[in-house]
């Protein structure tokens, strides 16, 4: 189930990457509760299967603008950092 799901955020919808990275440390011993969530993540992508990107020619700039936020040790079980980043091009995300 991870596999299809990672599959999807890498081709199609990178917004689903963390939740489905956060399931992957779970996948060698899963529980009901990660079952659950796997569940959960799915039904979010079919509910919101036809929503999608729009990129625009007008009224944007053609500047690339970024975004980063990061936490330090925001992992309670691990301690270890996450980060994100995000990189806009004429009013839709590209990266």
């Amino acid at each position: 189930m991870v596999g299809i799901l990672r599959y999807l955020t890498n081709r199609t919808r990178p917004n689903l990457t963390y939740s489905v990275g956060a399931l992957g440390r779970f996948a060698q011993n899963p529980s009901s509760q990660y079952l659950e969530a796997a569940k959960r993540v799915i039904r979010y992508y079919k509910a919101t299967s036809r929503i999608g990107i729009i990129y625009s020619k007008t009224g944007q700039t053609s500047a690339v603008t970024g975004y980063l936020d990061s936490d330090y040790a925001g992992d309670r079980d691990t301690r270890k950092s996450t980060s994100s980043i995000v990189f806009i091009l004429a009013g839709g995300t590209v990266s």
